[in-house]
């Protein structure tokens, strides 16, 4: 739908045609450009908070009916759901929070009376690993590919394995699994295909495609929470359909895997 102030053709077109087009004011100028989509950077501070909001959600889900009903009592005069006041609560600086990134799980009791959150942080008996690619990889066109990720950046629970490029779960727990690779640009031609998937014990559980639209750097990411059992092995795989072989860049950043 067009949002346009003044006529499309004339000197003053302002706003956005149908997400395809953007008019914009620039000086005395009207200049017309490709609608601006926003960029998903997907930095580790994102993702972070990305996980401590789901496992917000799924405590919230864990509540029952009666505890809901309270949440909503509390939260009616302040012209709130209960589920945003919870999550307000929740979300607020608090060391309970932050306790579960290294290694504790999000679990505990909650103060109906005071409506506070108590026993946030249990032991850090939990998988919370992360581990990336050292070296360059080359990736073959139009095949999964596993990516031979042989470093470890954090694993609290000595659960990489780096003989074989994956991490094997100790212990039964809920936990989210993130995945991300980055292709080089100067082997990126827009209009293909690169993807991303995380196997577990050789099914997958999580993928994602994206398509790219320039000759840029190529970042591909997927995530899913699982419930993981002792022996779980997690391993990261990569795919994309340009016309050769292309290579995904190393460093702690760009390549990795990781359980928290």
């Amino acid at each position: 739908m067009a949002k346009l102030k003044a006529p499309l053709l004339s000197f003053l077109a302002t706003g956005n045609l149908a997400k395809i087009l953007a008019f914009r004011r620039r000086g005395k100028t009207t200049v017309a450009e490709s609608y601006p989509f926003p960029m998903d950077r997907k930095s580790t501070e994102q993702l972070t908070w990305r996980t401590v909001f789901q496992m917000a959600v799924e405590w919230w889900h864990q509540l029952s009916p009666a505890e809901h009903l309270e949440w909503e009592a509390l939260a009616r005069p302040r012209h709130m759901t209960g589920y945003a006041l919870f999550l307000s609560t929740a979300l607020k600086p608090n060391p309970g929070i932050y306790l579960p990134l290294i290694g504790g799980a999000m679990k505990g009791d909650i103060d109906m009376a005071g409506h506070a959150f108590n026993g946030f942080y249990t032991s850090p008996e939990q998988t919370f690993a992360r581990i990336y690619l050292s070296t360059p990889q080359t990736i073959p066109a139009n095949t999964w590919t596993k990516v031979l990720l042989d470093l470890v950046h954090f694993d609290i629970q000595g659960e990489a394995d780096l003989a074989n490029n994956h991490i094997v779960v100790k212990t039964t727990n809920r936990r989210f699994i993130f995945g991300q690779a980055q292709f080089v640009a100067i082997s990126v031609i827009p209009g293909h295909r690169f993807g991303i998937g995380i196997q577990l014990n050789g099914d997958w559980v999580s993928s994602a495609f994206y398509h790219s639209s320039k000759s840029a750097t190529m970042s591909v990411l997927t995530s899913s929470p699982m419930l993981l059992s002792s022996d779980d092995i997690i391993d990261m795989w990569v795919h994309h359909d340009m016309d050769s072989d292309i290579d995904i860049i190393d460093g702690l950043w760009p390549t990795w895997l990781a359980v928290y």
